[in-house]
């Protein structure tokens, strides 16, 4: 359905094609009618976008994003935040085992005669840390006793000082045997965090004691934020989905990473971030007030921008992982796709590795592999008319020459501005020293690589060299 035809009516119209993205991006802006253009407003967005020239497309997005001004009202809409299918990659942590793992709720229990007080004179947090005065050689405190813990499972404990004298060990012991799971010993004076783990390989399951002492003689200390816990490891939510989104635009997948924090907090941040992103909501209008007598709104202004479906590569990532050939590769990928099908996938065997560590959108990958090339010759790819993917060779010969204000094709006949794509660009007339001159051979000075083609209405062209892909 053409909700709109913009012939002769679209301002400010410009767009541009890359060498690594195809048909790339747009922006124009419409005047018209109040009530046509709030139609188009609340109804276009996503709406596909033709530039087309005798039955030719020399362009093709969507609507990503709206400005509509009425007056003073400005309202907005975008798909650029948009994710209607969202899940997290996190850090899984454990509770605190300790109740009280910095002293807040009395002293900590001596161990073979140790003084153990309260003290303000240093803390790290909250009001109190545990002050321990040991006499002589293994004395100290319990910081807790008969902490459960499970067999295979890793633990992590850190407990922060202040140390003024000694030599100090902390351990974690089992209560039947007394033997240590894990424990380090620090001689030193000033700050310092003592960090134990138990591995994951431990097959004890029962309940151990957390042993602060000194070695070799006495000591004093400080000691504040003792925390005993799980020791975090890499988890993944499931997919948190909104079913009439993904109908209405398709699947827009969103992979977040996230640092520390429990399952229940990764899920319910999951559900959040689904129910804020998954329709492209209206901003509140921005309006200011003056003193004047009121305007009857009759005509209104609609700017907005277009993106290439090459932008819809992004909105899923690759299940696809492993080495294969560069076309195997992007052949797999486009399928995987949901808005673009293969037009032309060139042979290319260099093997090409897809990481699986980390969530990788489909267009960059695709993007990294052209801008891998063969090995021997760099690459293009895009997405241009039909939503067809094309991913060839980049020719090393001149594909255009610029003579003047005007564009040819290699034969010399002009042809229109906005049919130019990326390529080599012969500069025919560019002043340049003889020795630097060298016909047919891309190191000739006059060639220059056009990554980018900018167009603007009605007849300006602008050339871009290698911007990074």
């Amino acid at each position: 359905m053409v909700l709109l035809d913009g012939t002769n009516r679209i301002s400010g119209w410009r767009r541009s094609i890359r060498r690594i993205g195809g048909f790339w991006s747009g922006s124009g802006v419409l005047v018209g009618p109040e009530v046509e253009l709030m139609r188009l407003f609340y109804s276009g967005i996503c709406g596909d976008l033709l530039e087309v020239d005798g039955g030719i497309t020399t362009w093709n997005g969507f609507i990503s994003e709206m400005t509509l001004r009425q007056g003073d009202y400005s309202q907005r809409r975008s798909m650029l935040d948009i994710a209607n299918a969202v899940r997290i990659i996190y850090t899984s942590i454990g509770d605190n085992l300790l109740t009280n793992g910095g002293g807040e709720s009395g002293v900590w229990t001596a161990y073979n005669g140790a003084t153990i007080t309260q003290s303000t004179t240093w803390r790290v947090e909250g009001t109190y840390s545990i002050r321990v005065q040991a006499g002589g050689a293994s004395q100290g405190a319990y910081v807790q006793q008969n902490v459960s813990i499970s067999s295979l499972t890793g633990y992590a404990l850190t407990l922060k000082s202040n140390l003024v004298s000694g030599t100090w060990l902390l351990s974690v012991i089992r209560t039947d045997t007394l033997a240590a799971l894990g424990e380090i010993q620090i001689t030193s004076v000033g700050d310092a965090t003592f960090t134990v783990n138990v591995p994951d390989t431990n097959s004890y399951s029962g309940t151990v004691h957390i042993l602060l002492e000194t070695v070799g003689g006495a000591g004093e200390g400080y000691f504040d934020g003792g925390v005993f816990q799980r020791a975090p490891f890499r988890a993944e939510t499931g997919w948190y989905e909104d079913a009439s989104s993904i109908a209405g635009f398709g699947r827009i997948e969103s992979i977040l990473l996230e640092a520390a924090m429990t399952s229940a907090q990764a899920n319910a941040r999951s559900s959040t971030v689904l129910d804020l992103r998954a329709l492209p909501k209206i901003e509140y209008p921005e309006f200011g007030v003056q003193s004047k007598s009121p305007d009857a709104p009759r005509t209104a202004e609609l700017s907005f921008t277009a993106l290439g479906y090459w932008a819809t590569l992004n909105w899923r990532y690759s299940q696809i992982i492993g080495s294969s050939t560069s076309a195997t590769h992007v052949a797999a990928l486009v399928a995987a796709s949901e808005f673009v099908t293969a037009g032309k996938v060139a042979a290319n065997t260099l093997s090409y590795g897809i990481d699986s560590r980390a969530p990788l959108r489909i267009g960059d990958i695709l993007a990294d592999i052209a801008a891998a090339g063969d090995g021997t010759s760099p690459f293009s790819i895009g997405v241009y008319a039909n939503r067809e993917l094309i991913y060839e060779p980049l020719a090393v010969t001149a594909k255009y020459i610029r003579r003047g204000n005007q564009v040819l094709n290699a034969s010399g006949t002009p042809i229109p501005p906005h049919h130019v794509r990326p390529g080599y660009v012969l500069i025919d007339d560019q002043p340049m020293f003889s020795e630097y001159i060298r016909a047919g051979d891309i190191a000739d000075a006059h060639f220059h690589l056009a990554d980018e083609v900018e167009f603007s209405a009605p007849g300006t062209l602008k050339f871009s060299r290698e911007r990074a892909a």
